[in-house]
Formats: C-alpha cells, structure tokens, sequence
C-alpha cells in the first residue's frame, strides 16, 4: 500500500528560493488530510494557520504545522514528522495538550474531522522537501518502518560497538607515536556523527535533541580534519614525503577554512552547504588534489602506502559522491556512501594500524638486537683498551717510580753534601776560635758555629730520613739543644735544658728558621745570663693549639750587672725578630725573675 505524504515543498529557482505550499487531498480507506503552517514558538500554539510566503521556512526558524485528517471510520494511523532523525518534533492534541515529542507516534482517529499540531522547532535543512508529514496505516508502519528502524538502531549500535572497540584498541595500544590518537580522534568524530544521525546520541544526551541538525553537518568536516591527521601520522609524511606533509596541511587549513564558512554562513542564515558555489570549488579542488595524492604514495611502495591508497580511493568517490549527495540534499544517498565508506576505510585502516605496530615492533626489536651487539663489541673494545691502559700505566708508574727512587737518591745526596759543608764551614770556625785567646773575640766565632749546625742539623735529618717534606721539631730540637748545651759544657758543667715539645711537624725551610730561632734564644740566656751556683737552667716548651703554635723559652738566671738586655741592640734578638716576622708570629718577652720569651706563630700563615 502508498503511504500518503504531505508536504510543505521548499524548491530552488535560479538565485532564489520559491517556497510552494502543497495542499492536497488522499483518500486513503476514507480519510482526508490537510495542511496549514504558522510561525510562532513553543510557549502557545497560534490561533490561525494560513499557507507560508516565500519568506517563512528559514534556518533559524521555528514553525508549527496544523495537521487535519478527516476520517469516516474510527481507526489508529501513525503520524510521522520529518526526516527519522528529526527527534525533537512537538505532537500536540486538538485541545492543545502535548502527548509526544519525538519523530512518529500512534493516533486514534475518530469519525469525523481530526486537528494535531505539530511544533517544528527549527527546518531540516537536509528535507530537499521542506517539510515532510506523512501518514501510515498501523500495520504498514510496523512491518515496513518499525522494521527498517529497529535495523538501523542494530546498524548504529554495532558501528558504535566497533568504532568504540577500535577506539579502546587503539588508545591501549598507543605509545609514544602520535598516530594512535590521531586514529582515536577519527574514530571518535565518525561515532559522533552516526549516533547523533540514528538519534542514539540524543537519547544517550537528552541536550543534543534540542542542537538543531545543520551543527552536526559542519561537525561531520571534523572527520576530514582528523582523517588528514591520521593519514600525515599513518605515513610518517613529514619525514618520508615534505611535500605531501605540506599539501595534507594546506587540507587541513582549506577544511577548517570551510568549516568558519559554514559557521558564518548559518548564523547569517546563507544556506552555503548545499550551494553550488561553495561546493563546486571544493568538489574541483578533490579532483584535482587526488591524483597528486595518489601519485606521491604510490611512489613510496609500501605495505602501507598500498593499504591506504585502497582507502583513499574509497574515500575520494565517497567524498565527491557525498559531497554532491549533500548538496542536492539526497539525504539517504549520502549516508548510505559515507557509511559505506566509512566503515570500509575504518576496516582498512585498523588492517594497517595492526600492521604498522607490527613493522614497529620489528624495527625496535631490531635496534634493541642493533644495541645489544654494539654494547658487546663497545665491552670487547673497552676491555681490550682498559688491558692496554693497565700495561701503560703498570709501565709508566714502574718509570715514575724509578725517576721517584733516582730523585730521593740524589735529594739525599744533596742534603748529605749540605750538612758536610756545613760541618766544613763550622769545623773552620772551630779552629779560628782556638787560634783566638781573648774570650770576647771567639765567642763571635762560637755563635756562628752553632748556627751553621743548627742549619746543617736539618739537612742531616732530610737525609736520613724519607720523608723531605715534613720535619719532626721534637727530635730536631732535642739534638739541636744537645749541641748548644755541649758548647757552652766548659763554662756551664752543670747546665740542664728542659724539652717540652708536642708533636709538631714543619717544612725545612720554616723549620730551618724556627731553629735559629731556637738557637739565638739558648745561645742568648746562656750568654748573658748570670746563674747562681753555675747551675743555668733552661725550660724549652712547644705546642701546637689548634692553628697556633707556641715557642716558650725561659732561663732562671738574671741579666749581668742586674740589667735587663737591650733587646734593640742585640745582634742575635734582631735576627729573631726578623724571623718571627718573615714565619707570621708574635713575640713576648719578659725579664722578670729570668728571661723569658713567648712566640705565637699561626700555622695557617707560615710561609712553607
């Protein structure tokens, strides 16, 4: 049986939209059917129907459609409103109560005339007939489109199903590689875009009945925008191919160029989608781009590049198929290619996705094999360097050492002579000393004698010893007071020095110094002290106190004649000042109850 369909006609002429309204009349078992239209929103239904003007059915415009059956019967019929995903359609009562709102709904007839209003609350744009209102007998509408709908509920929900394992699939497998998202993203518009059209979308999101159908046709170019991306990433363009990278990026541009168009063009209510002049260049321009496309993948060779040559085939007839589908508003045609398409190119596509983790798997595999075996050959190379390295090092220490014992030889060979000539020097003095009767007159040559062995005293330590760089002052100054006591034995028998020396090590240059200073400071009290019974007595104490050493020398005789020395005048203290100030010290003395001298030098300032 023909279902009746009433229909409020939108027609195109040459550069205008002629709007007719069809009024008609089908008997169909005794009934009759009308159609008046009205603008006007949803707060009330108008009072007054009349047949639209040129200027009534717009994008942006929300109407309503008073429906009159005239029937002799009572009887059920479904009334259906507008394209299946025209889910948001108003069916009101003839006493003006909302019973409905969807796309199709069972009525009861009764004998005579009956009104329902229907609320329109914006035009399909894609209706090439403006607006569509059919009526269907019971049993026809459940075997034909109850049938045909319940299919393409099962259709949407196993293309969501497998977009959606696809998605899952993809993100799980994802690294690194930005190729994964980019295919989530593409599987993810196309999902979008079908569940909304089978009205899936709209039930899950209450919100989007109420998005009027034009936005989810602007949103279909995201699609493209993200099948671009996913082809750039699918090939690794920018590396094996510039060129193509920059002309999928001068299509994305272009796409999202057309997308700002079509925005602009709704909210000015300019119907560019289904235009010619916006669609015929854009149609031109696949033409042209899609040879080039497949002219510069076919040239790479690939498993890859082969699989999604057989996609872009696919997918430039369905793009240029849909494109005039769409633009002659063939709404059935243009989901049954896209669709097609669509679920084609997926299939495809996660073909070569499977098959490009693969190659990657390989390709890391094969570099971690790579790896391994020049981390073996660099061990090997680095094993035979370090055998070398140890034979030259093993030989050149064997060498510094040689030249190490050679040096200690010849430093001790030197120190050795030192002290010898050293001991030349003050046996000379000796002997001159002996030649001399006046007391006053040797005992120049007696204070020289004893400085040059304190000198020569350290050049015998630095010889005998194996360390060149320290001094120990405890044992210098022990022999080195040994000495001065010896020579001041005939005049002092019985002449005691007393050491209080701490563990204190110094250079041999400062500690050359230090024993001259030493020396004066003996030489000194045991010269011009006067001691009763003949018994001098001489406390020598260094320590070292942190940072600061300190040199204590006291006597316990008086100065001759009961004067104090003149520390100014004395040839012996001056050079110890001199020392004391070249060694960074301090000196204290004090001539009370015998002679006594502190010095305080800071170690941290000694000049080594």
């Amino acid at each position: 049986m023909v279902n009746p369909v009433f229909i409020l006609v939108l027609s195109r002429a040459r550069t205008f939209l002629l709007l007719l309204f069809l009024s008609f009349t089908i008997t169909v078992e005794a009934q009759q059917v009308q159609l008046q239209f009205s603008k006007g929103t949803k707060d009330e239904i108008p009072t007054s129907f009349k047949q639209p003007s040129p200027s009534d059915l717009s994008k942006h415009l929300s109407f309503w459609v008073q429906v009159t059956i005239s029937s002799d019967v009572d009887q059920h019929l479904i009334l259906k409103a507008g394209n299946w995903y025209m889910q948001q359609v108003s069916f009101y009562d003839n006493a003006g109560k909302a019973f409905y709102v969807g796309n199709n709904i069972e009525v009861s007839l009764l004998k005579g005339d009956n009104n329902f209003y229907l609320y329109f609350p914006f035009v399909d744009d894609k209706d090439s007939n403006g607006v569509t209102v059919s009526v269907t007998p019971v049993h026809d509408f459940n075997t034909d489109y109850f049938d045909m709908r319940t299919n393409q509920v099962f259709f949407a929900a196993a293309v969501g199903m497998l977009l959606l394992l696809s998605f899952m699939y993809s993100i799980f497998i994802r690294s690194k590689d930005k190729i994964y998202i980019h295919y989530a993203l593409y599987l993810f518009s196309i999902l979008v875009f079908f569940t909304y059209q089978y009205g899936i979308l709209g039930d899950a999101i209450s919100f989007v009945k109420r998005v009027p159908p034009a936005w989810f046709w602007i949103f279909s170019d995201f699609i493209s925008i993200t099948y671009l991306y996913f082809s750039q990433s699918f090939l690794d363009m920018k590396k094996n191919d510039p060129l193509l990278h920059r002309v999928f990026n001068f299509g994305i541009d272009l796409v999202s160029t057309m997308v700002v168009i079509e925005v602009i063009s709704y909210l000015f209510e300019i119907d560019a989608l289904h235009s010619v002049w916006f669609k015929g260049p854009v149609i031109a321009f696949q033409i042209i781009i899609f040879p080039f496309i497949f002219y510069r993948v076919y040239k790479q060779k690939t498993i890859l590049g082969w699989l999604f040559l057989a996609s872009l085939i696919i997918v430039s007839v369905a793009s240029m198929a849909g494109q005039v589908a769409s633009t002659f508003k063939s709404v059935s045609s243009t989901n049954f290619i896209l669709q097609s398409a669509t679920l084609i190119d997926a299939f495809i596509f996660s073909i070569g996705i499977a098959i490009r983790f693969g190659i990657s798997n390989k390709e890391k595999q094969q570099i971690q094999n790579d790896l391994i075996s020049q981390l073996k050959i660099n061990e090997k190379m680095q094993e035979q360097n370090a055998a070398q390295l140890e034979t030259k090092v093993i030989e050149r220490t064997e060498a510094l050492n040689r030249r190490n014992r050679d040096n200690e030889l010849l430093i001790k060979e030197i120190h050795h002579r030192v002290k010898n000539n050293l001991q030349v020097v003050s046996s000379l003095l000796n002997i001159a000393e002996r030649k001399i009767s006046d007391e006053n007159a040797k005992q120049p040559f007696r204070d020289s004698a004893n400085r040059i062995n304190s000198m020569g005293l350290i050049h015998s330590f630095l010889y005998q010893n194996e360390n060149f760089s320290d001094i120990d002052l405890k044992k210098y100054i022990q022999q080195l007071t040994d000495l001065l006591a010896d020579s001041f034995r005939t005049k002092y028998p019985r002449i005691q020095i007393l050491l209080e020396v701490g563990p204190v090590k110094l250079d041999m240059d400062s500690a050359i110094e230090m024993g001259l200073i030493i020396n004066e400071l003996v030489t000194n009290s045991l010269k011009h002290g006067v001691y009763e019974n003949g018994k001098p007595v001489i406390n020598l104490s260094m320590q070292q106190e942190g940072n600061k050493l300190n040199l204590q020398v006291k006597d316990n005789g008086l100065s001759k004649g009961d004067q104090k020395i003149n520390v100014e005048a004395s040839f012996g203290m001056r050079m110890i000042a001199a020392l004391i100030k070249k060694l960074n010290g301090t000196m204290n003395i004090q001539q009370e109850n015998g002679f006594e001298v502190t010095i305080v030098f800071d170690t941290e300032k000694i000049d080594g």
